[in-house]
């Protein structure tokens, strides 16, 4: 499969295992789905992640953002980057100040977190 933009959204396809051995690189992006569900961004009301596109509106597909530091921002918080989004006991970890995204991400995924 040859992706336009493969070079801005490569970084969305790196993951840090060494956390959590028993990650699977799938349940990070529904993680990153769920949290946009519960996000949205200037201008867009309502936001989802497209793996070979980035950050997108739902309703209309409009392009937001690829970089994973903005996406962070959105999805989790204003005080998170891309480092953030690396594994899952990163993102709960990252979550802590936003109770209601955490205690989502936290009882859905438990199993993964450290």
């Amino acid at each position: 499969m040859a992706v336009e933009n493969a070079k801005d959204v490569a970084p969305l396809h790196q993951h840090d295992y060494s956390e959590d051995p028993t990650m699977k690189g799938g349940t990070l992006h529904a993680i990153w789905a769920d949290l946009a569900r519960m996000s949205s961004a200037p201008g867009h009301k309502n936001v989802m992640i497209s793996p070979y596109r980035g950050l997108v509106d739902r309703d209309t597909k409009e392009f937001i953002t690829s970089s994973k530091d903005a996406i962070a921002k959105i999805i989790i918080g204003p005080s998170a980057s891309s480092c953030d989004m690396r594994s899952v006991s990163a993102i709960i970890q990252a979550l802590e100040p936003y109770p209601e995204k955490y205690n989502t991400i936290r009882n859905t995924y438990f199993h993964y977190a450290l």
